[in-house]
């Protein structure tokens, strides 16, 4: 997978730092793709699919583009630190999932810190909440990152 756009080079001192910040701990996949591209947007239009819990059938989308971890505080559009505050925040999301990317309708690709769920990647819908939570509806994509990557596919 080609990325532009990507942010500077990660080393290990800067992930545990942002993951010291956020009180998080990343996946092992996750933090190899962050290592090796630190976010970016996909050369070519990259699908997967999902099943769509609202309207109960499969469904697809792409990535526009996988958050930045920035060294300097920035108000950039993709920066995954303000990003994840601000879904935190607004209680968008819980602190035990991360969004990580979005598609061009500004749903987000999120990936699952809790530790029944951790690693697994989901479609969150940012037009409808979880009726008992108040938090993003979401649908479950792969049960890894890696996983996630090999289901990505060129779009025709």
């Amino acid at each position: 997978m080609m990325l532009i756009n990507s942010g500077l080079k990660l080393n290990e001192e800067k992930l545990q730092m942002f993951e010291n910040e956020l009180k998080v701990k990343l996946p092992v996949d996750y933090k190899e793709f962050m290592l090796a591209h630190n976010g970016g947007m996909p050369e070519d239009d990259l699908m997967f699919n999902y099943h769509n819990s609202v309207n109960n059938k499969e469904s697809r989308s792409l990535i526009q583009m996988f958050y930045i971890i920035y060294e300097e505080e920035n108000y950039e559009i993709y920066n995954l630190k303000n990003i994840c505050f601000t879904l935190w925040n607004d209680k968008a999301l819980t602190k035990d999932y991360l969004a990580i990317a979005e598609d061009p309708a500004g749903n987000y690709v999120c990936i699952s810190l809790n530790a029944e769920t951790y690693g697994n990647i989901y479609f969150c819908n940012h037009e409808y909440e979880d009726a008992e939570t108040g938090t993003l509806l979401m649908d479950k994509i792969a049960s890894s990152f890696s996983e996630f990557l090999n289901l990505l596919y060129l779009d025709e």
